[in-house]
């Protein structure tokens, strides 16, 4: 997928990453090269620049209101 971006979210940090995909791809790859963990973002959407931005912005609302007591549902 050409110009496509990935929007990435971390609990831990409770954010949100935007980047394209060929970048995340690139390092995964070179994680799994140096046999080396990734982080701990998860992958929420891939899509276009601008419709990544518009997911973001949807959720950011629900990222905010979250506390550092909020326990994670597994």
């Amino acid at each position: 997928m050409k110009n496509a971006y990935v929007l990435e979210w971390s609990q831990k940090t409770n954010n949100f990453h935007i980047q394209p995909l060929d970048s995340l791809l690139a390092q995964n790859q070179d994680a799994f090269i140096a046999n080396r963990p990734l982080s701990d973002y998860v992958v929420l959407m891939v899509g276009t620049k601008d419709a990544i931005h518009d997911m973001a912005d949807h959720w950011r609302h629900r990222m905010e209101n979250r506390t550092k007591q909020d326990k994670p549902v597994l």
